[in-house]
């Protein structure tokens, strides 16, 4: 079949069962093809090194399989632009340097394996690459500093062995909309260049080892979870975006009164203020988060009465005090 140009085996099913066995190497045959797609089936084996001869590809998807090993050499594949997804497997060793050569790929996947080392700084120069997801893995060291100008628009790095702060050219990816860093080992502050993120909706850095100062969130946040860190000073509450929806700051260090912070008009659904040092009463201005449904702050110093006031939010569906 020389002249087929796309392979589609996802996720099939023949008399119930998965697909299952090694790859034959004889797909290397197909020299025309420009889509492989061989996810969630049971294939086992390493991945053939005759894939490399597909040089016509532009799409890869390996993804949840039980695929051992390294990841495979990919160099030649100099037309994979769409996607390369090889997440769900039990790969090991480090980020190999042959995946440098993808000067067009827009979206890399390989989470939830068990790729180790430090993420190599090359990565943050693929010049066409929007979208990266790593999470899951046991990477270590620091996170690289980003290239000026990158496309870069989702970034998942969470539940690794990162270490050492945030980097502040993080600012620079204006394309930036979700940044999922949680479950790592980061410390220092947030960039404080964080809030030129004009377009980050997504925030999420629970838990790390994060302290200081909160930064005054980017302007179109929706998300913000930063929950189990250590943070003392929460200035940020006061200046938070109307389109906020989550923010979950629970169990940190922070302390004083609740601030007068909900004045304006917000999309407030979820606040999660538990496990911290707030003192003094619940902030009347409560009853403007006209889209409440769930309200936590409990495990604080509040000296307050019943606040029977907060029976005035129409979606209000759970209360911890």
């Amino acid at each position: 079949m020389t002249s087929l140009t796309a392979l589609d085996l996802s996720s099939t099913r023949l008399q119930g069962c998965k697909l299952r066995g090694s790859i034959p190497k004889s797909l290397g045959n197909l020299m025309q093809i420009s889509k492989l797609d061989l996810s969630g089936n049971g294939f086992t084996g390493e991945v053939p090194y005759t894939l490399s001869n597909l040089e016509e590809l532009t799409m890869l998807d390996l993804s949840f399989n039980n695929f051992p090993g390294i990841i495979p050499v990919l160099a030649k594949l100099i037309k994979l632009e769409r996607y390369l997804d090889i997440s769900g497997n039990q790969l090991t060793g480090p980020i190999p340097f042959n995946l440098s050569g993808l000067q067009n790929l827009r979206e890399l996947y390989s989470a939830y394996n068990s790729l180790n080392g430090e993420i190599p700084a090359w990565l943050f120069t693929l010049p066409s690459l929007i979208k990266l997801h790593l999470g899951s893995n046991h990477l270590t060291g620091q996170i690289p500093e980003f290239q000026h100008h990158l496309p870069l628009a989702f970034i998942v790095l969470s539940d690794n062995k990162l270490c050492g702060p945030i980097p502040q050219s993080i600012s620079t990816l204006v394309n930036l909309t979700k940044l999922f860093l949680e479950s790592n080992g980061l410390t220092g502050e947030i960039p404080s260049l964080i809030c030129n993120a004009s377009s980050l909706d997504t925030l999420d850095l629970h838990p790390n080892l994060l302290q200081g100062q909160l930064p005054i969130p980017p302007p179109f946040l929706e998300n913000f979870f930063i929950s189990n860190n250590s943070y003392t000073i929460s200035h940020c509450l006061g200046n938070f975006s109307s389109f906020l929806t989550v923010l979950n700051l629970r169990s940190n260090e922070l302390k004083g009164t609740l601030p007068l912070a909900f004045m304006k008009p917000n999309q407030l659904r979820s606040l999660d203020l538990s496990g911290n040092h707030f003192e003094g009463q619940l902030p009347r201005s409560l009853t403007n988060c006209r889209s409440l449904e769930v309200l936590n702050v409990g495990n604080n110093k509040i000296n307050d009465t019943f606040p029977y006031w907060l029976g005035t939010l129409p979606e209000l569906q759970v209360l911890v005090v």
